[in-house]
């Protein structure tokens, strides 16, 4: 987990890449839902004037999201050994922080 906290720190101070490479890499090239895109391995969407990228996963007994909100500066990671524990918690903190 303080993986995933030093990796979002990085992206969001522009220390891995330069602004304008961080900005390209993050930005969502392809339209998955209405307010959903993905590009260069980062999900992007839109939420309430937020500005939201990060990427999930999972597999039959796991699941993880990583969710960076880019105006507020908040992060959302989680780790779960179940099919959908992050997709459920995840879903609950949009609902409490976009709300």
């Amino acid at each position: 987990m303080e993986d995933l906290h030093n990796f979002d720190i990085a992206v969001q101070n522009k220390k891995l890449l330069s602004s304008e490479m961080t900005e390209f890499v993050t930005r969502g090239l392809v339209e998955v839902a209405p307010t959903h895109k993905y590009g260069y391995g980062f999900a992007e969407q839109m939420s309430k004037g937020e500005r939201i990228i990060g990427h999930n996963g999972g597999f039959p007994g796991i699941n993880s999201t990583l969710k960076m909100y880019m105006q507020s500066g908040d992060t959302l990671a989680i780790l779960s050994n179940y099919d959908r524990g992050a997709s459920i918690i995840e879903k609950e903190f949009n609902e409490w922080l976009l709300n």
